[in-house]
């Protein structure tokens, strides 16, 4: 499996990862063909535990679109997958973007509010650069902020540059609904940070 740093230490785990996504049929407006047997693989970015305290792990995979045969076009757009074994319904969590900056769940609306207006003692939880707050965004479920759960750092490399994205912050969120897991996340470009920035940013 590819991965952004290190990879899986557990080669049990690795294999029970998915190998390759399917691109979505549709976007906001229309269905979508791809490529034939397009199916990219994507990156392990890290892991962390969710708020039951069970470990979790991030995976993303980039959608190019000039694969698609329905009107394609330069760039790309990422998905984000939360493999969370412990979950007893969905194993595999997507998200996407869909017509907002979060990336969220089918079903789930993906707003957000700025970052500064989180509650200080949450938003003391992210490492983000004062600099940073207004523009960066936190996601909603039911009107009320997401836990925080961790932020992983995409540096610029042969891996995320292929199959990603670089130069960019992924911070993760997660809700519960009916005693099942919600995720969410956001993706902000804040550089690799000093340690003047971190310090700055729990002040």
């Amino acid at each position: 499996m590819l991965h952004v740093r290190s990879p899986i230490k557990s080669k049990t785990v690795e294999a029970a990862m998915p190998q390759q996504i399917t691109p979505p049929p549709a976007d906001s407006t229309k269905a979508v063909k791809w490529e034939a047997g397009y199916a990219p693989e994507p990156v392990f970015i890290g892991t962390c535990n969710n708020v039951a305290g069970k470990e979790i792990f991030l995976l993303g995979v980039r959608f190019d679109n000039d694969k698609r045969l329905t009107d394609p076009s330069s760039g790309f757009f990422l998905h984000f997958l939360i493999v969370d074994p412990s979950d007893s319904k969905t194993k595999m969590h997507r998200l996407f973007q869909q017509r907002n900056v979060a990336y969220s769940e089918s079903g789930v609306s993906g707003d957000t509010l700025s970052v500064k207006e989180v509650d200080k003692s949450e938003r003391q939880k992210i490492s983000l650069p004062k600099r940073h707050e207004r523009a960066a965004r936190w996601p909603l479920f039911d009107g009320n902020p997401m836990q925080f759960l961790a932020q992983f750092y995409l540096p610029k490399n042969p891996t995320t540059k292929k199959y990603l994205s670089w130069d960019d912050t992924v911070f993760l969120f997660q809700a519960i609904k009916d005693d099942e897991p919600i995720y969410a996340a956001t993706m902000h470009d804040i550089g690799q940070q000093t340690a003047e920035d971190h310090y700055a940013a729990e002040r």
